[in-house]
């Protein structure tokens, strides 16, 4: 009986060695497939990149203009010592008559664009096609003049926070949150006043064709205080975003229009609109808080505004809880954005009519 007992005993041992020994090795292969995906995932997301390199090169020569044709060491210098001529270093000459000039010829040869835009002015009040473009040309000025030193003579002391006191108490109780803005006014402008307010900024650049200017972005932001992280596809953005909050990051994300054809459908001035679930997605997962915010121009004055914080809480499903929050998120977007309609200078396609 001893010795039967003993031959179960070791034959149980033998059984749960075995079954030990079946199950490590299944999960070695679930992760070795694991492994070979990823690897070929990247290897697909690298072809895809190369193939969208190629495409953009082979469209920038089909589209590179006479001005190019000069040697690149002939124009960087130039474009740098004409862009010091123009400004010297004041911003207010970019929204003196040079941006009106630019303005007005971008008006006239842009009539497609007018027409459909034409069709907000029923939407929004005191909306202007000429003036939305206007300051679309004068953000662009205002950023190629942009330096962190320009900045801190120029516009810092002009700049008055609003609601400042909603920043200061999320950073007491939280180490990290998203800030969502629209694209309203001079967001980079926005960027340096991150520091003032205790702030560790990343935000999300849709990638380019153009390597060499987004380089130029890149460096600009992350020179006035802002990381930033390249999205697109094949990038594992939304895990890289969580990351960066996990680490006691601050997430900047323009909110109120999707780069593709695609988004979550909401109700955004009364109309359906195509907002991109980044923002709210990434505070469901998390549970921080979303801080709407705007960097606008007052006058002579610059303000950097911001909303109502808020989190998106769990409903039945999660589709339920985006839901929710892209209706929050939007009515406080819209809110910003009456603040001056015409510094609301999103040109491209927003409402799903509009595609």
């Amino acid at each position: 009986e001893a010795q039967r007992s003993a031959a179960r005993r070791s034959a149980a041992k033998r059984s749960v060695a075995k079954r030990g020994e079946a199950r490590r090795s299944a999960a070695k292969r679930v992760e070795a497939r694991q492994s070979a995906a990823k690897r070929g995932e990247a290897r697909r997301g690298e072809a895809q990149r190369s193939a969208a390199k190629r495409s953009a090169a082979k469209r920038g020569e089909a589209r590179r203009p006479v001005c190019c044709l000069a040697p690149e060491k002939v124009c960087c210098p130039g474009g740098r010592l004409l862009g010091r001529s123009l400004f010297s270093g004041r911003p207010n000459l970019a929204s003196s008559k040079i941006s009106y000039f630019i303005a007005i010829i971008y008006f006239i040869f842009t009539p497609f664009s007018n027409i459909k835009l034409k069709k907000r002015k029923d939407r929004i009040d005191n909306y202007s096609i000429f003036k939305v473009k206007l300051n679309y040309v004068r953000y662009w000025l205002e950023t190629i003049w942009l330096t962190k030193e320009g900045y801190k003579n120029h516009i810092e002391p002009k700049v008055e926070i609003i609601n400042e006191d909603i920043v200061r108490k999320l950073n007491k109780n939280y180490s990290s949150y998203i800030i969502a803005l629209p694209h309203l006014g001079n967001w980079e402008f926005a960027i340096p006043m991150g520091k003032f307010l205790d702030l560790n900024l990343v935000a999300v650049a849709e990638p380019l064709d153009d390597e060499k200017i987004l380089h130029w972005f890149t460096e600009l932001r992350e020179d006035l205080g802002c990381k930033i992280i390249l999205g697109g596809k094949g990038q594992n953005t939304f895990e890289r975003v969580k990351e960066f909050l996990k680490n006691g990051h601050h997430v900047c994300l323009l909110s109120e229009r999707h780069v593709g054809k695609s988004g979550v459908g909401v109700e955004f001035f009364n109309q359906m609109a195509a907002f991109p679930k980044g923002p709210v997605s990434l505070s469901l997962d998390t549970q921080l808080p979303i801080v709407p915010a705007a960097f606008i121009k007052n006058g002579n004055k610059y303000q950097l505004h911001f909303g109502k914080p808020f989190i998106v809480p769990y409903f039945d499903n999660q589709a339920q809880s985006i839901q929710h929050g892209l209706k929050v998120l939007s009515k406080s977007l819209e809110n910003l954005i009456k603040l001056d309609p015409n510094q609301w200078h999103s040109i491209q396609p927003v409402w799903t009519s509009e595609y």
